[in-house]
């Protein structure tokens, strides 16, 4: 006894590293004496600067997430998208009839629009999280910081899901409807599902231009008249792509038909939109120079009334002749006067391809912003998390 005390033992070195002491949290207790925890003004400098840009990312995820809503809505008023959804989901309802009719009635009726339908949910949680990683960076919150960082990353993936779900929707749509929508646009049995649905727009065609509804066709006109299917037939078939013949089979074809109906003064717009106009035309032919147009093949005899002229055989070819048409040195010629077009597909495929296109690849590219904006963070927040 009378000794000295010990001397305490030397400090370790590397007991409690640089890092984690920067990363020590230090709290204070609040002035009311709730028991709720602040932080004091002496916050590392390295986890401050981490929250300035946790609250740049948090206001990038809201900018993102209204980005989505305007992308998901614009895509359920995309017309072509809603005529083909309503296609697919007659399709599923339609029986065994053939191998590929039976195809099409097992696939399920996903629809881009329920697609588009669940991306608008996940847009506006989007945003909610955004709002809530905005207001954990401002306060230093950490368990508000952290939950944005876990639910953007989710929300992120559900995005990428919605969009290669739009991709795959939008090729198996694409096989599954063509063979569909170029036989409801035949021009005999659009006439006679019309007739069937007693639409208004089927009242023109004469009584010789409607055929006998067979059992298919009573069937397709019940499923029809349960989708409103006076409106989604026009929808449908209102607008064709056409393709230029060559010079030898624009010939061979003016020579083939037995009657058409020519207009004088009719450029090549107007003479394709008579075309579209007409179930039943499945070509025209346009003469620059005369500026005459002439729809080919069987027509509906109510549509062209007026101004147009009924021809018949050789008057047909001699209608559309003029000095130009008869140049020879022109046969083959791009620039030749004398045009014929044939019909392809409906325009609205087209346009539902180009729409679930430019949606899947807008709501990708969102995806991944929001994902690699926040996996950063993941892994800076959870090391501020551990350390403190």
């Amino acid at each position: 006894f009378g000794r000295a005390p010990p001397p305490p033992p030397p400090r370790v070195s590397g007991a409690m590293p640089e890092r984690h002491r920067d990363f020590e949290a230090k709290f204070v207790d609040s002035d009311s004496g709730s028991g709720e925890e602040e932080w004091s003004e002496d916050v590392p400098q390295d986890e401050a600067a981490e929250s300035r840009r946790t609250c740049c990312l948090a206001v990038l995820t809201i900018l993102a997430g209204l980005a989505l809503v305007v992308i998901s809505i614009l895509g359920l008023m995309s017309k072509s998208i809603k005529t083909i959804d309503d296609l697919i989901v007659f399709n599923s309802r339609w029986p065994q009839f053939n191998d590929a009719q039976a195809v099409a009635s097992a696939m399920p009726a996903v629809t881009t629009r329920g697609i588009l339908g669940s991306l608008l949910v996940d847009s506006h949680l989007v945003v909610l999280v955004g709002v809530v990683g905005v207001a954990g960076a401002l306060t230093r919150m950490k368990i508000c910081v952290c939950s944005y960082v876990v639910a953007a990353s989710v929300l992120a993936f559900v995005t990428i899901m919605c969009a290669a779900d739009t991709i795959e929707r939008r090729a198996l749509a694409t096989g599954i409807v063509h063979e569909q929508v170029m036989d409801l646009c035949n021009g005999t049995r659009f006439i006679r599902l019309g007739n069937g649905l007693k639409c208004a727009w089927a009242q023109i065609y004469a009584e010789d231009e409607v055929t006998a509804c067979g059992a298919v066709c009573q069937f397709r006109v019940k499923v029809l008249s349960d989708m409103d299917g006076c409106k989604l037939m026009p929808d449908l078939c209102n607008r064709f792509k056409y393709q230029r013949m060559s010079a030898e089979d624009c010939a061979g074809n003016l020579s083939a038909v037995q009657q058409g109906y020519g207009a004088q003064n009719v450029g090549y717009e107007e003479c394709r939109g008579a075309c579209d106009a007409d179930i039943l035309c499945e070509s025209f032919a346009v003469e620059a120079t005369l500026d005459r147009c002439m729809l080919l093949h069987a027509r509906a005899v109510h549509e062209h009334e007026g101004a147009w002229t009924a021809l018949q055989g050789a008057n047909i070819t001699s209608f559309l002749k003029s000095d130009a048409t008869l140049d020879p040195s022109l046969a083959g010629v791009v620039d030749n006067p004398l045009g014929c077009y044939a019909s392809t597909v409906p325009y609205v495929l087209e346009e539902f391809e180009y729409d679930g296109m430019l949606l899947a690849i807008g709501t990708g590219i969102l995806g991944l912003v929001l994902l690699l904006s926040t996996a950063r963070l993941e892994r800076t927040w959870v090391g501020f998390a551990r350390a403190s």
